[in-house]
C-alpha cells in the first residue's frame, strides 16, 4: 500500500471517529452533487479560517465540514466504480484483421 493510500486510509478514518464522536449525521441534508458539496466545504474552510466565529460555531462548522468531507470521498468513490466497470467493458484488446475488439 502507498504512502498516499494511506494517509487516506488514516484522514478518512479518524473523519469518522470524529462524526461519530461529535454525533454529526453525515446524511443530514447533503449537497446533491459532488460540486456543491466542495463548494459548501470551501466556503466553510474560508469562515473558519476568518478567525470570526465562536467556540460553538466553530466546532458546528467543523463537523458540518467532516460529513461533508466523507461525502465527497464517497461521491468520489462512486464515481470511481463506474469507471472501473466501464473500463472493464470497453478495454479489450483490438484485433486488427478482424476490425473489432475481442
Amino acid at each position: 500500500m502507498g504512502l498516499i493510500s494511506t494517509l487516506t486510509n488514516t484522514v478518512e478514518r479518524q473523519m469518522s471517529e470524529t462524526l461519530k464522536t461529535y454525533g454529526a449525521d453525515p446524511s443530514e441534508a447533503l449537497p446533491p452533487t459532488y460540486e456543491r458539496a466542495v463548494a459548501e466545504l470551501e466556503s466553510i474552510v474560508q469562515a473558519m479560517e476568518g478567525g470570526a466565529l465562536s467556540l460553538e460555531a466553530s466546532l458546528e462548522a467543523y463537523r458540518r465540514g467532516a460529513a461533508l468531507a466523507v461525502h465527497c470521498r464517497e461521491l468520489l468513490a462512486a464515481v470511481q466504480q463506474q469507471v472501473s466497470v466501464l473500463e472493464a467493458e470497453l478495454l479489450r484488446p483490438f484485433d486488427a484483421e478482424a476490425g473489432e475488439a475481442r
